[in-house]
């Protein structure tokens, strides 16, 4: 790496709230290659120039792929609907913590925390200890330790216990990922998703962390981070939808709420007969494919290329395929990807029904007063369309 790379990656890691500091950078990396020019590298700087003077752009090229790289949550981003930190790091231990972005919606919170290091440290893996994420009415939105949650509990005496959740006690998923890593220095992503409540519509929310593990050395402190949540936050909007006209018989129910980032669906149907031969009759062509030393693969199936016998066996065993939304404007939205909902299919025996969910890509920036749901099951169309509740 030369020193041109080195001063290209200073500034995509700067902070975007630094102009001049942009524009020095620049100034000095094209100084370094007057003479000897790499157009390719100066119009790399030239680009990065003209995406990090806007917020919004550069939130969308670097803030996406951190959290989830998800489409609606690029949308979102393309709507400014995301906050920068206050910017004030939190220190103990020697170890520096801040905020640098937030987004919350109904089921969704991603933070990506900065954390430094006096000590140069080449950082692999880092993880927080305990982790307690609250509002200012004291909701718990997520817990990690049982030390920290019942401490919280027992000074702001809550009724609450642990597991039991409530409004008050989000269920919380979470998933975290390590992030642009340099020496003692590194962006530690979380994200967290809950399916079964919504997230408040808070004006504050408080990060408490304690102890931090890096490359399995464990570093005690305690950080306590708290930040605003703007208008857009606390004012978000949600729409639900309805059937306009059912012609399919076997369609007993269709659930769909769009918010900012993403919509969910439910649909009930009822369920047919069990296909037990069938499955039989594919499971053999498969284990004549797998003793064979060519398989021929024709057949598309969800984004890949496999055999006929493979693609016939999936969509028996995942019967509901091909969803998407349409709106009004002919756009189409897919399934999303990194979700905890995604594909969730339950067959109710008893009843004779099968629930399945998911999460798409369609926003409420993107959404209009009809949309139209397509999907197969079992190798039939279906195409519904679907009315906003006002």
């Amino acid at each position: 790496m030369d020193e041109l790379d080195k001063k290209i990656i200073s500034v995509i890691n700067s902070n975007i709230c630094e102009p001049n500091g942009y524009q020095a950078t620049i100034k000095q990396a094209l100084y370094i290659k007057k003479k000897n020019a790499n157009f390719y590298k100066v119009a790399i700087i030239i680009i990065c120039c003209s995406i990090f003077i806007s917020s919004v752009a550069y939130a969308s090229y670097y803030i996406k792929n951190m959290f989830n790289n998800r489409e609606g949550v690029e949308t979102a981003i393309n709507n400014n609907y995301i906050i920068n930190g206050s910017g004030e790091y939190q220190t103990s231990n020697n170890i520096s913590i801040k905020a640098n972005n937030i987004l919350m919606d109904d089921y969704n919170l991603d933070i990506n925390f900065d954390v430094k290091c006096e000590e140069e440290l080449d950082i692999h893996n880092i993880e927080f200890q305990s982790i307690l994420i609250t509002d200012e009415e004291n909701r718990i939105i997520y817990a990690k330790g049982s030390k920290i949650l019942t401490e919280f509990i027992e000074k702001n005496k809550l009724n609450i216990e642990e597991g039991n959740f409530n409004e008050k006690y989000i269920n919380s998923g979470a998933s975290s990922k390590v992030h642009n890593t340099q020496k003692g220095k590194v962006q530690l992503i979380y994200n967290l998703t809950t399916d079964t409540m919504k997230y408040p519509k808070s004006k504050k929310i408080f990060c408490r962390l304690e102890n931090i593990v890096i490359d399995n050395q464990l570093y005690k402190g305690i950080w306590c981070i708290e930040e605003n949540m703007p208008d857009s936050f606390q004012n978000r909007q949600t729409y639900t939808y309805q059937i306009v006209d059912n012609t399919y018989e076997e369609i007993k129910e269709i659930k769909m709420e769009t918010y900012i980032t993403g919509t969910n669906i439910s649909i009930i149907l009822e369920k047919n007969n069990d296909n037990n031969e069938e499955i039989l009759r594919i499971l053999k062509e498969l284990e004549k494919e797998n003793s064979s030393n060519e398989v021929a693969k024709t057949e598309e199936y969800e984004g890949h290329l496999v055999s006929k016998a493979y693609k016939e066996y999936m969509m028996l065993i995942n019967p509901i395929n091909n969803v998407y939304i349409e709106n009004s404007n002919k756009e189409r939205f897919y399934i999303t990807k990194n979700t905890s909902a995604n594909g969730e299919l339950l067959g109710e025996e008893k009843d004779g029904i099968l629930k399945y969910t998911d999460t798409l890509d369609l926003t409420i920036y993107d959404s209009t007063d009809t949309l139209t749901l397509h999907f197969e099951y079992n190798k039939k169309q279906y195409d519904i369309r679907l009315i906003r509740n006002q």
